[in-house]
């Protein structure tokens, strides 16, 4: 049986080309692509849209990144080619709302989220499913 080593690292391969796909991907390079808002930095820009867009960055907020989209396309005039639709009223303020846990999400065993009932281990867990995607309103579209 053949094995496929990368070279830099040593990891092996049953095929050829696990390894090739292994040494074209960024899993080797320097990250060098900063979060515009925190400055972690990232292998790939994708994965700082990632880091935003699943709450990881603590100097942004889901809200936050919904109103500049949102303000983007008005100043486009392109309104709702990426967002959905306002309500009838224009009241974007349910679509817009942030939840935050306090240690009184404690129910004796673990940080539960009162949305879900999920339970975390640690409150800053707990809060950053909270600033995910999970609870959102869909307010982008893909056409």
């Amino acid at each position: 049986e053949q094995h496929h080593e990368c070279v830099q690292c040593g990891e092996t391969f049953a095929t050829a080309q696990g390894a090739l796909s292994h040494m074209r991907s960024p899993v080797h390079l320097e990250p060098k692509f900063p979060c515009p808002q925190c400055g972690d930095k990232f292998k790939q820009v994708s994965d700082v849209s990632k880091h935003i867009e699943a709450g990881n960055c603590i100097k942004i907020s889901r809200p936050q990144i919904v109103q500049a989209v949102r303000k983007f396309e008005a100043k486009q005039g392109c309104r709702n080619t990426f967002t959905t639709p306002l309500l009838e009223n224009g009241n974007s303020s349910a679509l817009l709302t942030s939840y935050e846990a306090t240690s009184a999400a404690w129910d004796g065993k673990a940080f539960r989220c009162a949305l879900c009932e999920r339970s975390f281990r640690e409150l800053p867990h707990l809060n950053q499913h909270l600033r995910s995607a999970t609870h959102d309103v869909n307010n982008f579209r893909c056409r």
